[in-house]
């Protein structure tokens, strides 16, 4: 599981992994995750579009909207090898 977070390749994540994730690296699920709209690649002339209007202000998803990159990866990377395989232990747990 850290190795997937680590390469970008997790589509999704159970609630009790967020929890242990969260324990483990002092953070909030706000710090893991960002909401950016749907777009869709159009193969013809190779642009992408976004497909969904942005959201009004004031709407709860602005709170996790696109912003600075997330602190997740700089603290995985920053753990021992102890510390990354005792997050594994506990994810496969659940």
């Amino acid at each position: 599981m850290a190795h997937r977070l680590l390469t970008n390749k997790t589509k999704r994540l159970a609630l009790t992994h967020i929890n242990i994730i969260c324990k483990a690296i002092n953070c909030t699920p706000n710090e893991l995750f960002e909401w950016v709209p749907a777009s869709r690649k159009d193969k013809k002339n190779n642009t992408t579009r976004q497909v969904e209007e942005a959201i009004p202000p004031g709407h709860h998803l602005n709170k996790i909207a696109p912003r600075n990159p997330s602190r997740l990866l700089e603290k995985l990377k920053n753990m021992t090898e102890e510390e990354i395989a005792d997050l594994e232990a506990q994810l496969a747990v659940e």
